[in-house]
């Protein structure tokens, strides 16, 4: 613990927990910005000439990081060792690990964003990413922003509708996609996906290492690409473009509660919340191995690239699928330090096996050797060695006890499972854990750096507008916090997270909403409870009732509407979907609901996303409506949860 980062810091300012840290944080904005700049070893172009400028009165005009110039791409490697490796990945089927250098990866990024301009791609250019998490997307993300460009991120597991929509409200110039996804012994289509969209000109990645797919008049290769741009530089060198610290880097997505996703920019102050949040609270340091399976159309996707590079550490890829013995193994020739996963991802690990499973006999490696037996309780499997993990981290989906108490065993010294949880809009997390406390398993010990928040009644204030608080309710976010969204796209982002909002009742403050209900359970510890509004998270994926709805009305005539609800499992995992049809007075049978379960399955994955599922369909005669028309979704889930559980 004494090596720690958070600890190093509460000795320095004499904090005698980790709780006044985090205050001092909060109040005093400023100085721990200056502090974590220096620490990382920042190098902005321009140093900023005040590192918060707040303003009470209107949250949204608060300031951090005044009249400062910077490239968060360049930031990448500036000041790190150039032969140290920035990025360790093994391909699909490979069993060797391939590693880049800083230098390399500048190298890569700077041919990149030259050859961007030689395509007429220039400052302020969106372009698209829709691929998995390779050498190449990491090259093509930081290569973007070098160039000044704008990246649009977009999950390579997206129907060619959601590509649309998305497309639709960014006006790409380029798509960098790959040809085929390979995972799992299968060959999934992307680049033939990405054209069934409104896809503007696509730079293609070869998967297998030759094109798997004829490309679409003005579309190019990336061998063909990178090839042209690396004669381009030799000629010419390429300079990182440098600008202000509210200027775009990257559009993400999150769902909105009226259907169209919400357009989140992540300025070039962003990634320094990313970085700042892992290096206190996940410990990543200098010279440490990062592995998180994930995607850059997902927010822990350029979360993970910045965690790394900001903080001198490496990144660890692994192309196919978590869920294997091969990337157990992975993880322990990387000696991977932090390693980053998903809750279903561990139920995987235990019902194949990997690591040991759930019954009989489980042998623990430390060091190489050999040590703990445990009769009983384990399954016997293949078993690897990970005692370089100092901690696991998770985000995405409500996690269980049991699985997680399991996992802290397949390190040395059972090692901390840091939850982690936050927002697209929110540059990272604003509840986690830390290395210095005790930790319990799914459960937050912590408000995160930098921030602050409180638990309301609801977001009707009392006669002078102030909350109620109390220790379940809705989370209201006590702004300015640092690496938080200022502007959407698509929406008023003053509407979307303040208008209706109540104060805090001490300071005054308009507060902002998420739209997460949490309870603390004592201390500073605290525990998620799902979502307050009409978004639900399948799968790790944050999705709107109202695209769930939309996809399968009018499947079949006799259901007149749908409702979209979703239900955590006691034990945690991943959401549960389902979808409640009205059907007026129509008798339904048993096989007809099962029929509509199948049919709404398959309209969903055709439009929205492959990877999501209907649990159950439940019958009724009419959905619940206020006097407006809205429909009452948590008296639907309610309803159901009251007569299935």
């Amino acid at each position: 613990m004494e090596n720690t980062a958070a600890h190093q810091m509460m000795t320095r300012h004499n904090f005698s927990n980790f709780e006044q840290l985090r205050k001092w944080s909060h109040e005093e904005p400023a100085e721990y910005l200056e502090e974590m700049t220096n620490e990382l070893k920042l190098a902005l172009k321009k140093f900023p000439t005040e590192y918060c400028a707040r303003n009470l009165e209107d949250p949204q005009a608060s300031r951090f990081f005044v009249e400062a110039e910077m490239n968060a791409a360049e930031m990448c490697w500036l000041g790190r060792d150039p032969q140290a490796t920035a990025v360790m990945f093994q391909k699909v089927g490979g069993t060797e690990i391939e590693k880049m250098t800083f230098q390399d990866l500048k190298d890569q990024c700077l041919t990149f964003a030259r050859g961007l301009a030689s395509l007429g791609v220039g400052v302020g250019d969106f372009v698209a990413i829709d691929m998995p998490m390779t050498i190449e997307a990491v090259i093509a993300y930081l290569g973007t922003i070098a160039a000044g460009g704008v990246v649009v991120s977009i999950a390579d597991s997206f129907s060619p509708d959601m590509i649309n929509t998305r497309l639709a409200i960014c006006n790409c110039k380029l798509m960098v996609t790959q040809d085929v996804i390979l995972r799992a012994n299968k060959e999934l289509p992307l680049y033939t996906r990405v054209l069934q969209s409104n896809t503007p000109r696509c730079l293609v990645v070869e998967g297998k290492g030759t094109l798997a797919v004829e490309l679409k008049e003005g579309d190019i290769s990336w061998s063909s690409f990178m090839s042209e741009a690396s004669s381009l530089v030799e000629t010419k060198p390429f300079e990182c473009v440098n600008s202000s610290p509210y200027t775009y880097t990257n559009i993400l997505f999150s769902s909105g509660t009226t259907g169209e996703p919400k357009a989140i920019p992540w300025t070039q102050l962003t990634p320094l919340k990313s970085a700042f949040d892992s290096h206190m609270h996940q410990d990543i340091k200098w010279g440490d191995v990062i592995c998180w399976p994930t995607n850059l159309g997902w927010m822990m996707g350029p979360w993970i690239l910045y965690s790394a590079f900001l903080n001198g550490a490496s990144l660890a890829l692994y192309y196919d699928t978590p869920v294997t013995s091969g990337f157990c193994s992975f993880v322990e020739k990387c000696k991977v330090t932090m390693l980053g996963i998903v809750p279903s991802i561990v139920k995987g690990w235990m019902d194949f096996g990997f690591m040991g499973g759930r019954d009989g006999t489980l042998v623990i490696k430390h060091d190489g050797a050999t040590e703990d037996t445990y009769e009983g309780l384990f399954q016997a499997g293949p078993i690897h060695d990970w005692s370089s993990v100092r901690c696991f981290s998770s985000s995405g989906e409500a996690s269980n006890e049991d699985d997680y108490l399991w996992l802290m065993g397949r390190a040395k010294g059972y090692r901390p499972v840091i939850e982690y949880c936050g927002g697209t809009e929110i540059g990272g997390a604003f509840v986690s854990c830390t290395c210095v406390q005790p930790q319990s398993p799914a459960t937050f010990s912590t408000i995160v750096c930098g921030c602050d928040f409180v638990l309301i009644e609801s977001e009707d204030g009392d006669e002078k507008g102030n909350a109620k608080l109390v220790r379940k309710g809705e989370l209201a976010i006590v702004p300015p916090m640092f690496g938080g969204s200022t502007t959407l796209l698509n929406k008023d982002h003053k509407k979307v997270y303040f208008q209706g909002m109540p104060r805090h009742p001490d300071s005054g403050i308009v507060m902002r909403r998420h739209g997460d209900e949490f309870e603390r359970v004592s201390g500073t510890y605290y525990r998620a409870h799902g979502r307050c509004d009409d978004t639900m998270n399948l799968g790790g994926i944050k999705v709107s009732s109202v695209e769930i709805e939309n996809a399968v009305n009018g499947v079949v005539d006799w259901v007149e509407e749908c409702g979209a609800i979703a239900f955590e499992p006691p034990k945690g995992g991943p959401s549960k979907l389902v979808i409640v049809a009205a059907v007026g007075e129509k008798h339904v049978i048993e096989e007809e609901v099962e029929m509509l379960k199948k049919m709404f399955s398959k309209k969903i994955r055709e439009k929205l996303s492959p990877l999501f599922k209907v649990s159950d369909v439940t019958i009724v005669k009419k959905l619940p409506r206020t006097a407006s028309n809205k429909m009452m979704r948590r008296v639907l889930r309610d309803d159901y949860l009251s007569a299935n559980h």
